[in-house]
C-alpha cells in the first residue's frame, strides 16, 4: 500500500483524517482536503472502499489504470463542491467493481449495521439548502456506518455510508448518551423519498444499542 500513499495512506491531523501526508500537500485539491473536515473524513471512508475494490478486482492492470485516471480527476478540482462530488462518484465507481451479493437487502428488508451515532442538523423547508440563509433546521440522528450497504435500487446521490435513523420519539431521551459513540442498529431499510429525507438510505430503527 505504500506505493499508493498519495491516495490511500491514512493519518490524522487533529480531528481530521486523510489519505496522504498533509504536511506535504501541494496542490489546491490536497490543501482543501486537509483543511475541510468533511472532505478529510470522506477521504478516509473512500480508502476503505478502495481496499475492498482492489481485493475484488485482483488489483488488475485495468483497476490500477482506473485508479490513476481517477486520481488525476481529483487533482483537477479547485473547490470543495467539486471534491465532494468526486468522493461521491469515486465511491460509487469502486463499489461497482464489487460483486453484488444475493443477500443485498431490498427496501423494507431487515438490516443490521454498525458505526458511529451522529446528531446532524440539516436544512429543511422551504428550500432545503441552507439554515444560514433561512431554511428551517431539521435535526436527525444519523448512523455513520462502517461500510455502505449493498443495494441495487437506492438513489445514487449523497454519502452511501450515512443513514438517517427513523426512531420513536422516546429514544431521543433514552438513547441520547449514545451520540458520538459506536452503536449497532437493527431495523427496516428505507429509501429516501421526500425533502425531509437527507440521506439516500435510512433505517427505521427497531433496536439501537452500544456496540
Amino acid at each position: 500500500m505504500r506505493r499508493t500513499a498519495l491516495l490511500f495512506c491514512i493519518f490524522s491531523v487533529g480531528a481530521h483524517a486523510a489519505s496522504f501526508d498533509c504536511t506535504k500537500a501541494s496542490s489546491v485539491s490536497e490543501k482543501l482536503i486537509c483543511t475541510t473536515p468533511a472532505l478529510s473524513q470522506a477521504d478516509d471512508r473512500l480508502a476503505k472502499v478502495y481496499r475492498e475494490a482492489k481485493t475484488a478486482s485482483g488489483n488488475s492492470s485495468e483497476f490500477r489504470q482506473m485508479t490513476k485516471e481517477n486520481w488525476r480527476l481529483r487533482q483537477q478540482c479547485q473547490t470543495v463542491s467539486c471534491l465532494s462530488d468526486w468522493y461521491t462518484h469515486s465511491q460509487q465507481k469502486y463499489l461497482q467493481l464489487m460483486p453484488l451479493s444475493a443477500a443485498c437487502p431490498d427496501e423494507n428488508s431487515e438490516v443490521n449495521a454498525t458505526g458511529t451515532l451522529l446528531r446532524i442538523t440539516f436544512p429543511g423547508p422551504p428550500n432545503y439548502e441552507s439554515v444560514e440563509q433561512g431554511d428551517e433546521a431539521e435535526v436527525y440522528w444519523v448512523l455513520q456506518a462502517d461500510k455502505p450497504l449493498c443495494t441495487q435500487d437506492a438513489a445514487d446521490w449523497g454519502d452511501q455510508t450515512q443513514m438517517q435513523l427513523v426512531v420513536e420519539a422516546g429514544m431521543y431521551k433514552t438513547h441520547r448518551s449514545l451520540i458520538g459513540h459506536r452503536v449497532r442498529v437493527q431495523g427496516s431499510l428505507l429509501f429516501a423519498e421526500t425533502g425531509h429525507h437527507h440521506t439516500p438510505l435510512m433505517i427505521g430503527v427497531g433496536k439501537l444499542e452500544a456496540e
